[in-house]
């Protein structure tokens, strides 16, 4: 018979349950040892699977020099040697490839010529512009020329800051502004005297100078028909003043809205058929715009009769020589005459001789943004002329005869 007493029932029931914890504690401390440990496994494992290949790769390879990373029993100053010529050659490897990139990058573009015949029809006549070196018609009644106002305004450089000659009207004292802008004059410095006046509108000024447009075009062939002139030439803004051009781009097709050409266009002319990337289209009658010659020769080229008038001239503003200048350019290029012209002296008969040249590139180049290709365009056309009175080459040429 047994007896169990209180006390006993107590103390062996907290025995138990204190044992029941710790072993509790003991299972969760065994868990968390079984959590960390594949973790450090599968990290040692990788380590070895990585030595392993990294051997594997150097004692297989056949690249001079690696092999020697991988032998275990070669020393490491060996090793180490051998490890720096490889990384050497790797960046001069790395830098030769870059060097070729940047060559690529910048000029993507290999240039070769391959020669055709191209027909005259598909090549647009080149844009004439004529620039008289009259800029002023000659006032006989009058004696403030140029010469004499220009006089004034030099002697006036030490006297006063204001130039305010005597006998001189306003509208004398606009022209003598406008005048010279466009005259020589290159021998004024930056402390001449200033020349009072509200802002000036000088295309407007200069037009009002020049003199009859249909005094000094006389008359004018083109297609073997005589015409006005002015029914071919249209005035045209540059930096020798008011010229006129013919079979130019009206300037709504070349300058942007913000522009003072652009504002000042007021032409009606038809709707152009032809682009500068794909030339003309197929369904182009033969007078077009820009206009095109159908033929080479004299008598498919532009002829026109100039004159001057020598009592009209003043010589103060463009010096002793006279006439016209005249410059053949892309019908879509903005004339410079002062950079590169043709000089037509009165009493003279001038041929000049036109030899085109057209630059196409192909369709993987026009894929090319217009900034790596250094082109913005994918058609260049050029326009090689010379005075060939008595040469043989005479294709599209412009005919120009002067008289007094």
């Amino acid at each position: 018979m047994f007896v169990r007493t209180k006390g006993f029932e107590a103390k062996s029931s907290a025995t138990l349950f204190e044992c029941d914890m710790e072993g509790n504690d003991f299972d969760g401390n065994a868990r968390n040892k079984t959590k960390k440990t594949p973790k450090r496994a599968a990290g040692k494992t990788i380590c070895q699977c990585f030595m392993l290949t990294y051997k594997d790769y150097f004692q297989h390879s056949s690249l001079h020099g690696v092999q020697y990373l991988g032998e275990e029993t070669r020393p490491k100053k060996d090793r180490i040697f051998w490890l720096f010529a490889f990384l050497l050659s790797i960046c001069c490897c790395a830098t030769l490839i870059l060097s070729a990139y940047n060559k690529w990058n910048e000029t993507p573009v290999i240039v070769s010529f391959a020669e055709r015949s191209t027909p005259v029809w598909n090549i647009p006549f080149p844009a004439v512009t004529i620039c008289s070196e009259t800029k002023r018609v000659l006032q006989s009644q009058s004696n403030n020329t140029f010469a004499n106002l220009y006089s004034q305004y030099t002697a006036e450089k030490h006297n006063s800051h204001v130039f305010q000659p005597p006998n001189v009207t306003s509208k004398e004292l606009e022209e003598f502004r406008t005048m010279l802008h466009v005259c020589n004059t290159h021998s004024i410095q930056q402390d001449m005297p200033l020349i009072p006046g509200d802002n000036l509108d000088y295309p407007k000024v200069l037009e009002r100078m020049l003199p009859p447009f249909d005094r000094y075009f006389f008359y004018c062939r083109w297609l073997s028909r005589f015409n006005e002139c002015d029914k071919y030439f249209r005035p045209t803004l540059t930096e020798e003043g008011i010229c006129y051009t013919f079979n130019g781009l009206r300037p709504t097709d070349i300058y942007r809205k913000g522009t003072y050409q652009y504002h000042q266009s007021a032409e009606n002319v038809s709707e152009s058929k032809w682009s500068l990337d794909k030339g003309y289209d197929a369904s182009c009658d033969v007078e077009t715009y820009p206009a095109r010659v159908l033929s080479a020769g004299a008598r498919s080229g532009i002829f026109m009769t100039l004159q001057s008038f020598e009592q009209e001239v003043d010589y103060a503003c463009r010096g002793p020589v006279q006439g016209f200048k005249v410059l053949l350019h892309a019908p879509d290029d903005v004339p410079q005459v002062s950079k590169q012209f043709v000089r037509i002296p009165m009493g003279r008969e001038v041929l000049i001789a036109v030899k085109p040249n057209m630059i196409t590139m192909s369709e993987g180049i026009a894929e090319y943004d217009p900034q790596r290709r250094q082109n913005s365009t994918t058609r260049i056309y050029t326009y090689i002329y010379r005075d060939a009175s008595g040469g043989r080459e005479r294709e599209s040429p412009a005919t120009v005869r002067t008289k007094r």
